[in-house]
């Protein structure tokens, strides 16, 4: 059995991984709207906010610690400078051509997670 590692992924798949996110963005914006009313600073953007549910951790732009990924689920991990349309680069847990289930499971567990942590 192929062993599974964290592999980098090519330029030609980061625009993938950048709608994902924007997709993510949005949802969250939309939940949270939804529950308080008022809009969430994103840690999507420079904002210094976190986001952390049970599968994944969204963590804004840090001069500090940017060796920490941005965005991360079990089998993504996304980072960013400044902002999450700007200068990304991401790894996955597999292979390439697991690349659309990775982004789909990552989608589902943000939906999932964010109805849970903002209901």
């Amino acid at each position: 059995m192929e062993q599974k590692n964290w592999i980098p992924l090519d330029g030609r798949y980061i625009p993938l991984v950048m709608a994902t996110l924007n997709f993510i963005e949005k949802e969250l914006e939309r939940v949270y709207w939804n529950k308080h009313q008022e809009s969430i600073n994103s840690p999507f953007s420079n904002t210094g906010n976190n986001v952390s549910t049970e599968n994944i951790q969204i963590r804004a732009y840090n001069w500090e610690q940017n060796d920490k990924p941005n965005f991360e689920t079990d089998n993504i991990q996304v980072w960013w400078y400044k902002h999450s349309n700007r200068g990304v680069y991401a790894k996955i847990y597999g292979d390439v051509s697991d690349l659309q289930d990775i982004l789909t499971d990552a989608i589902e567990k943000a939906e999932k997670d964010f109805d849970t942590l903002y209901k």
